[in-house]
């Protein structure tokens, strides 16, 4: 079948997932747009800046465990999206970004010149630290296949980011495709081990556990397994503030968020625990206080990560680190691991924590004219309804108080 280059990706885009793009129309993007805007199966929002189309298309991926997809244009159209991409790079989000760029023979090939065609930046070499993939396509003939490992890339195992910079002329070109060409592309899957025993025997062994779930449970779609894993465990949990919307904050068994900013009662049950089973967390330096070593002081550790390398940067004594993705740790716990009522009495220990410290900051003045932060992310709290999403800015202390102090409801998202 011959089809327009553009007219492939969009299409491929959709059938990934992509059921809406976020985009800013330019020359050096102009088939990619006119592609978008001729599906009539696909969504789109057009901006007036490439930052918010970037920091919108991770949104999505985000909020609907879809994969974002950003179009822009060359030159500083693909600049000025560079925060979206870092920000889907630390969090791991999976992110296509695609930009348009000058026509390959404007592309410069003498290093000592800045610009040969108009708005020319080399986009890939800017943003090659911060995806996991980028590359401008040189030869239309690599579409296809650079195309599908783009979309594997962004997907598979630790996801995150990848750019891939698309010369106007390429945009434009008619390609031969084959069916297999337009079909949903598989993850990459890895097996792991589990040391079975030692899991087993911390748990046994364990009074007080803890769990500390992190946005690796979101990524890997385990959402639903958690709330299986907490109910047949009966074991207490505790959320990083990037998924404080896994499990509503009334649920007996969320004890809220650990770290330098935090309740109270967080960090007292942390420090009380005797083993800490960390899935998909980071466990960067605000959640541990700048203090690996004094982290959870009287407790073994299990610290799950899929990154290899993120687990051997994180220095916490008595760990016992297993490479794994999260879904597939819960799973197994889930199947390992026998329903108890034995951590009955310690999971009241907490909840009483908490109930002592909830609305310890909620001090009620005489002056009903006033209201200070506390008061306003508790009206808003209550405001809220049951699936509602709420966008954060990051305005330090005022956002700080609302992620400790937010008290989600279910099926809400932040």
């Amino acid at each position: 079948m011959k089809i327009k280059v553009a007219d492939y990706i969009v299409e491929l885009l959709r059938i990934n997932g992509a059921s809406n793009i976020f985009l800013v129309p330019g020359g050096g993007n102009m088939h990619l747009t006119d592609a978008v805007k001729r599906n009539k199966k696909i969504k789109y929002l057009s901006f007036f800046h490439e930052q918010s189309a970037s920091i919108a298309a991770e949104s999505y991926s985000r909020s609907k465990s879809k994969l974002g997809v950003a179009l822009v244009t060359s030159g500083p159209g693909s600049t000025n999206a560079i925060t979206g991409v870092a920000g889907a790079w630390i969090e791991s989000v999976p992110l296509v970004v695609i930009s348009g760029q000058v026509k390959t023979q404007d592309i410069k090939n003498n290093p000592k010149i800045r610009q040969n065609g108009p708005q020319e930046v080399d986009i890939t070499s800017l943003v090659k630290k911060i995806t996991k993939y980028s590359i401008t396509i040189k030869k239309t003939k690599d579409i296809v296949k650079i195309i599908k490992k783009g979309i594997t890339q962004a997907i598979s195992l630790r996801k995150g980011p990848v750019w891939i910079d698309l010369p106007l002329d390429i945009q434009g070109s008619i390609i031969n495709i084959k069916k297999k060409d337009l079909k949903k592309i598989q993850k990459r899957k890895k097996k792991y081990f589990f040391p079975k025993k030692r899991i087993l025997d911390l748990l046994k062994k364990s009074k007080k556990p803890i769990i500390l779930a992190g946005h690796g449970v979101r990524l890997s779609e385990a959402s639903r397994e958690f709330r299986s894993l907490i109910k047949k465990t009966g074991i207490p949990f505790m959320t990083t503030w990037n998924c404080i919307d896994l499990v509503e904050f009334k649920h007996n068994k969320n004890l809220g968020s650990p770290g330098v900013v935090a309740r109270r009662n967080s960090n007292i049950s942390i420090q009380l625990s005797d083993l800490i089973i960390c899935i998909g967390t980071s466990l960067n330096k605000v959640i541990t206080a700048f203090n690996e070593k004094n982290f959870g002081f009287n407790a073994k550790k299990i610290i799950v990560d899929i990154d290899k390398d993120q687990l051997n940067k994180v220095k916490i004594p008595n760990s016992l680190k297993i490479q794994a993705d999260a879904k597939n740790f819960i799973n197994y716990l889930i199947s390992n691991v026998k329903k108890t009522n034995r951590y009955n009495r310690w999971s009241k220990d907490c909840l009483n924590l908490k109930l002592k410290f909830e609305d310890e900051m909620l001090v009620r003045k005489k002056n009903k004219k006033i209201i200070n932060h506390y008061e306003c992310v508790e009206a808003i709290s209550k405001a809220l309804k049951e699936g509602d999403n709420v966008s954060t800015g990051s305005s330090g202390l005022a956002i700080e108080i609302f992620y400790t102090f937010f008290k989600s409801k279910r099926n809400q998202r932040v």
